[in-house]
């Protein structure tokens, strides 16, 4: 018997932090897991009956009732997760390219055909996929709350972590030091938004991922810029600030995020002014150092003072061990997803 992470599409491309990473930990642990659709891993593998499998299913992706209902017809296990909770999707509708994103045709199981937004034919797909699957596994505790009415079986939560190799990845500062942010601006435009004029009194800022978006919507020029990478240069461009902020507009799309985006800068020394959430406040109660604002006059004020302090504020190696001990994979990440693998999975 395996564990065995898949997306929605089945062979396509797989989630890092929900699937990829957490199938090599618990292999690693002595665990026959894997992942399907990363660069065509196992996809000619076939299915297997008494295997257990894990679908994560996207903000993009409107199949998940279909998978589910395929593998179970098979006498498998299917439990799905969630990182967020997608029936929120329409706060960010305005946000998001409608050329790639088209209105679509309701899934043909709930008998309805008329075009509508993307969003609501995710809520009918996982109202309906969870209804059918084993169980659930959710990011965070206000994602598990938002659907343990529609799941069938079981809810557990399991947050994100990342794996170790991380916090060993070389530092290479920027100097004089820089604060900075990273990300797309598609489902984050309103953060950035938010944020707005209040970036112009950040002594010096980059961005990695929409450097020019950023700019335009703040109003200044960057003091670093950079594209979106791949993962390992991603994190040593993340290296490269010296203070992270987090800027996020408290809603009912964003309150149930996870604690990642912290949690990475931390991975890389890099400690965060970040908003006042629930993810975030958590972190900090289990030791993350972390200034939580509620405004963002109040941000860029934080990220300043930690500027002019920097060591002052948390050492790097501090912080790069807080995360193994606290946020990583072969920590408690590791321990959770054991554990669920020990008692839901046989």
């Amino acid at each position: 018997m395996s564990i065995v992470f898949i997306g929605v599409a089945l062979t396509g491309v797989v989630d890092t932090w929900r699937s990829k990473w957490p199938a090599d930990e618990l292999h690693r642990r002595g665990i026959d897991a894997y992942y399907i659709g990363h660069q065509g891993e196992h996809t000619n593998r076939g299915w297997v009956h008494d295997d257990t499998y894990i679908v994560h299913a996207t903000n993009q992706d409107v199949g998940l009732y279909g998978t589910v209902k395929e593998l179970r017809s098979l006498g498998a296990k299917v439990w799905v997760q969630f990182d967020d909770d997608y029936r929120q999707l329409g706060i960010i509708q305005d946000t998001v390219d409608h050329d790639l994103i088209p209105l679509v045709a309701a899934m043909p199981h709930t008998k309805k055909f008329r075009p509508r937004g993307w969003f609501e034919n995710l809520t009918d797909d996982h109202r309906t996929g969870l209804a059918a699957a084993d169980g659930f596994i959710a990011a965070t505790e206000e994602v598990a709350d938002a659907y343990r009415d529609w799941a069938r079986g079981p809810t557990v939560v399991i947050h994100n972590y990342i794996p170790s190799w991380v916090t060993e990845l070389p530092l290479k500062r920027i100097m004089p030091p820089v604060a900075g942010w990273f990300g797309g601006l598609g489902a984050h435009r309103r953060d950035i938004e938010w944020l707005g004029e209040s970036g112009k009194a950040i002594g010096r800022l980059g961005v990695i991922g929409d450097p020019a978006g950023v700019e335009e919507i703040i109003g200044r020029q960057l003091d670093y810029r950079a594209g979106w990478q791949a993962w390992s240069k991603l994190y040593r461009e993340i290296g490269r600030f010296s203070v992270g902020i987090v800027p996020v507009v408290d809603d009912a799309f964003n309150r149930p995020k996870s604690w990642i985006k912290p949690v990475e800068f931390a991975a890389m020394g890099v400690p965060s002014v970040v908003s006042d959430l629930p993810a975030y406040r958590r972190a900090r109660d289990r030791g993350l150092p972390l200034v939580i604002v509620d405004n963002p006059e109040a941000m860029a004020d934080e990220a300043n003072l930690i500027l002019d302090d920097v060591e002052g504020f948390a050492p790097h190696d501090v912080l790069r061990q807080i995360v193994r001990d606290q946020f990583s994979l072969e920590g408690p990440g590791g321990d959770d997803w054991e554990k669920w693998a020990v008692e839901y999975s046989q």
